[in-house]
């Protein structure tokens, strides 16, 4: 009895374990994901177009909405030309965060956010303030980078 035992455990294991796929560590994921929000908005904040540009996903058909209600939806190499021409026309960006959520698909390819800020900047000599403007994106990992395809 114990041989039939022995077999039947040794075998709901190995039925058991033909199907798993490699854990994804959700956490270490939605930390990497943070950390390229996090380089896009301290971007904006100092105004350098290329940290943006490092988190911008040019491999993918991608679609990108600006701040800036003037501005179309765009691809990701029109996207960061504007920012040159923003970054001329305001200065002393603040971005402060208040609400961020991320969520990691269970393979660990993709994620999506969604953020609330309130933004000031100088333009023109004047202070503009937008409060609770709402901001929402897709990133992909490719390798072991995530990059920003919709935004």
């Amino acid at each position: 009895m114990k041989k039939y035992w022995s077999i039947a455990i040794i075998s709901a294991i190995i039925f058991t374990q033909l199907g798993c796929k490699p854990s994804v560590n959700i956490a270490n994921c939605k930390k990497n994901v943070e950390a390229t929000l996090d380089s896009i908005f301290i971007g904006f904040e100092n105004e350098q177009d290329q940290t943006i540009s490092n988190v911008i996903s040019k491999e993918h058909p991608s679609k990108y909405i600006f701040f800036s209600p003037e501005i179309e939806p765009t691809n990701a190499d029109t996207f960061i030309a504007s920012l040159k021409d923003y970054f001329i026309s305001v200065s002393n960006i603040d971005i402060t965060m208040k609400q961020k959520d991320i969520f990691v698909s269970s393979d660990g390819k993709t994620a999506w956010f969604f953020a609330l800020i309130d933004l000031r900047y100088d333009k023109e000599g004047f202070a503009e303030t937008r409060k609770n403007v709402r901001i929402s994106g897709i990133l992909l990992k490719k390798q072991k980078n995530w990059k920003i395809t919709q935004l």
